[in-house]
């Protein structure tokens, strides 16, 4: 999994042409039916239990031939559209549109005009964007430490005006900050200031052994200063978030010899009781996640937000026989991107985990274009049906940006339909 920016396409069985009237398939389709719609408030839109034809005449509820016509209706969001994390990445959801959550996450590492793919965003009926706002590549709040210019960073009112602007048409956008891996470039100014190390390993060469790929990079949980940074983004996005807000803590590929070559995170974790082996380092990483949930909690508490689930990727922390001993499935949801062949989805939904699958082997889109990687063409990825249960929240398609730039957005549109 790369540390770029990336974008997610979900996955729908037919995505439709801005311009219905051209057909790219010549496949005749059997049978499609036609779902209506009703708009519920303070929820949104959301599809019918049964098709058109099985409605019954003397419904009491007032329905909408297409999910455009009901959202236009009942008004752009139906009071919030659609209803956000505990049902918004829910079945019901899901139920929108024939097949599964249709969620979009646009996060190019290349200069993009962010406001044209949320347009495109719109036009082929996404309704969720995924804006990981900091990496190891680059930081976009701080133009000295990390950001490839002064010009080319995001401000807090920049922020809050792309939410807004995605709001307006109907599509909602889940902020990430990845921690506590994927978090170099930009945390080195700790030092400059008297504030330490925030974070370790940061550039460090040669990078093997030290991070799954460069440039290396961890948040160094030893340090309480580095809290008191992350609590001063959360601050700025739980007021800048719809509410209720929906966000991304990252959570992938920490890699413990980065931290294990810190003298300051051994010496604090022999003070904590926790030895340098496996499970030393994954309570250490636990306890991160616990500190970091209960400063977003807090922020969304002095807003006057309740507590929200959030998402985290799927890691070793959330292995079968680890997850349950650190983290709680009523505050967590876990985005599986392991390939196909892989058990875990299915066991962490046998454990009562909420979910979102990203197959790395089947929806990847850069898949096929480096290393020992294959490309799935539409057939394989249409192929591929989400399991079936109540904790099933959608799925996600994903492209790695390494080796795209901004001209693969229309490409994709073309592409994909």
């Amino acid at each position: 999994m790369g540390s770029r920016w990336i974008l997610l396409l979900v996955v729908a069985v037919n995505l439709v042409h801005c311009n219905e009237n051209e057909i790219k398939d010549p496949t005749p389709i059997v049978y499609e039916p036609s779902w209506v719609f009703k708009c519920i408030p303070n929820v949104g839109c959301q599809r019918a239990a049964h098709p058109q034809s099985m409605m019954t005449t003397n419904s009491s509820h007032v329905f909408y031939d297409s999910i455009d016509l009901c959202r236009t209706v009942c008004g752009r969001f139906g009071g919030i559209w659609p209803k956000p994390l505990t049902a918004g990445l829910s079945m019901q959801t899901v139920q929108m549109h024939p097949t599964h959550l249709r969620y979009w996450k646009h996060l190019a590492e290349t200069e993009v005009d962010r406001t044209e793919s949320l347009q495109l965003s719109v036009c082929i009926h996404l309704n969720l964007t995924h804006l990981r706002i900091l990496c190891d590549i680059h930081h976009y709040f701080f133009p000295r430490y990390g950001a490839y210019s002064s010009s080319e960073i995001y401000s807090a009112e920049e922020v809050r005006q792309l939410i807004k602007y995605a709001q307006i048409r109907g599509v909602r956008v889940v902020i990430e900050i990845d921690s506590p891996a994927h978090a170099g470039n930009g945390w080195q100014w700790g030092q400059d200031y008297g504030f330490g190390d925030l974070a370790v390993c940061v550039n460090t060469e040669p990078w093997r052994g030290l991070c799954i790929q460069p440039p290396c990079g961890q948040l160094n949980p030893a340090n309480p200063t580095m809290y008191r940074v992350l609590r001063n983004l959360y601050k700025d996005l739980a007021e800048a978030l719809p509410k209720p807000a929906l966000f991304h803590m990252g959570g992938d590929e920490v890699f413990f010899p980065c931290w294990n070559s810190s003298e300051q995170i051994r010496a604090y974790m022999q003070e904590k009781g926790l030895n340098t082996t496996t499970e030393g380092f994954l309570r250490l990483w636990s306890e991160f996640h616990e500190t970091i949930l209960s400063i977003w909690d807090e922020e969304l508490k002095a807003i006057g937000t309740d507590a929200q689930p959030v998402i985290l990727w799927s890691s070793a922390l959330t292995k079968a026989n680890y997850i349950q001993r650190f983290l709680n499935k009523d505050r967590y949801v876990i985005e599986v991107w392991e390939p196909l062949d892989s058990p875990l989805l299915m066991e962490l939904l046998r454990l009562g985990y909420r979910t979102i699958s990203v197959p790395k082997d089947v929806w990847y889109l850069d898949h096929g274009f480096w290393g020992s990687t294959k490309f799935s063409n539409w057939r394989r990825m249409y192929a591929y049906i989400l399991p079936k249960s109540q904790h099933m929240l959608g799925g996600e398609v994903a492209m790695w940006s390494e080796y795209v730039d901004m001209d693969v957005l229309g490409v994709l549109d073309a592409f994909m339909n």
